[in-house]
């Protein structure tokens, strides 16, 4: 029996956060697969609670903490589960099409990486679908120019987790990214795979998405991230991506 282990962070997302659950639901798993999923909710006001409230009853895990941040609620999430494999799922995002779940299991029954990652999509406020952000031919070095995978396909082993340690949380944006520069170019070798295709829908207007976020601090942060693991690198160096990008 696998266990594929899902933690979902909240925060007021109200009906996305249905459309969240609707997709783990709709999840077509592999025989001998089991699912746990776990909500971190920061203290929802909205309809949210009864939608929680709904989720624990069929079978959700349910996390209330006080507002901390979102890689301590990820942190949080990730420390109560159990399962042979990790993924998260935003309360506002949703998998791509019903067999996410199993092409991860299956990738990782075949060929035993230590994590893997793919593609996403986003959902524009008007649930219209915007640009695909591919991984598809990703290389390590890259993470030095301050490219990375999206992070929300990203699935890792509970020893790779372990081994990789947990989300910084004085990071404001770039956690995420300041992890993939240790999975990718860390002292610890890790093996990846890439699964091809969107995996995620992701809704944009998050916090990395405003404009001074984006070029500004998510910068200053991938910069840190990167001198914080060894890399030397500078501020305007990082900006060239902007014109560089090509997912």
């Amino acid at each position: 029996m696998m266990k594929i282990s899902i933690v979902s962070i909240t925060f007021n997302d109200g009906k996305l956060l249905k459309r969240t659950l609707d997709s783990i639901h709709a999840q077509e798993l592999p025989p001998g697969t089991d699912i746990e999923h776990i909500i971190v909710d920061g203290g929802s006001s909205d309809e949210s609670s009864q939608i929680i409230t709904e989720a624990e009853k069929a079978g959700s895990i349910i996390l209330h903490r006080e507002p901390k941040g979102c890689y301590n609620a990820l942190n949080e999430g990730i420390a109560a589960t159990s399962g042979d494999i990790i993924g998260i799922l935003h309360g506002n995002d949703l998998y791509a099409h019903n067999k996410v779940l199993a092409n991860v299991v299956d990738t990782f029954a075949e060929h035993s990486p230590d994590f893997t990652y793919g593609d996403i999509r986003y959902i524009r406020p008007d649930n219209s679908l915007g640009r695909i952000y591919s991984a598809r031919g990703f290389k390590a070095y890259e993470i030095t120019k301050g490219f990375a995978p999206p992070h929300p396909s990203l699935f890792m082993t509970r020893g790779t987790m372990q081994k990789i340690g947990p989300y910084k949380e004085d990071y404001r944006v770039a956690a995420d990214f300041e992890l993939f520069v240790r999975l990718f170019l860390g002292k610890t070798t890790f093996s990846s795979r890439y699964i091809p295709g969107p995996a995620v829908l992701m809704q944009t207007g998050g916090l990395s998405s405003k404009l001074y976020s984006r070029l500004v601090t998510n910068t200053l942060e991938k910069r840190r991230a990167l001198l914080e693991n060894g890399f030397n690198t500078s501020f305007g160096r990082l900006m060239l991506r902007y014109l560089q990008y090509k997912r």
